[in-house]
């Protein structure tokens, strides 16, 4: 969340360089968010996300997989669908401030997060969550990083039935 975002303990360029354009200037990261959708258009979808997941050998090894990145490729196009503006603003959500929303939202929140995500200020995201510890769980699964769905599926399975009782 945009308050506790600092940028220097992600380990991904690519995220790191966002976060910065983020908050140093809304119209450049605008520019950076449609210069990336040209890349993904002239890189293709298994470059792209290898970029995005460099730094950590497990995520990198599973988004060779045809199967990861062609979910990676679909994801990508059906949010594009919707127009590219559409898309920019799917990323800015996911830096918004949400101490508002959480606030208010009337059911427990489970932040579900792999140890070694590159995206991510694994720091930030633990503050964050200790600062709302009445309606945040933080779970961090160890040895997991940016595609914890896929590297540990059954774990994430457990942590979000347990929280729906």
């Amino acid at each position: 969340p945009a308050p506790y975002l600092k940028g220097e303990r992600v380990r991904s360029p690519w995220a790191r360089a966002l976060m910065r354009g983020l908050h140093n200037s809304p119209r450049m990261y605008n520019v950076m968010i449609y210069s990336a959708i040209r890349a993904w258009k002239a890189m293709g979808s298994r470059r792209m996300l290898l970029m995005q997941l460099r730094g950590f050998a497990l995520d990198t090894d599973w988004a060779k997989k045809p199967e990861v990145y062609k979910e990676y490729e679909a994801a990508m196009q059906k949010t594009l669908a919707q127009g590219t503006e559409h898309a920019v603003l799917s990323f800015e959500y996911a830096r918004r401030d949400w101490t508002d929303c959480v606030r208010n939202c009337p059911v427990p929140i489970e932040v579900v997060r792999g140890e070694h995500d590159p995206s991510s200020d694994p720091v930030a995201i633990r503050n964050f969550c200790e600062n709302h510890k009445s309606k945040i769980t933080l779970n961090e699964i160890p040895g997991a990083g940016y595609l914890t769905f896929i590297t540990h599926t059954n774990q994430m399975i457990r942590l979000l039935d347990k929280a729906l009782g």
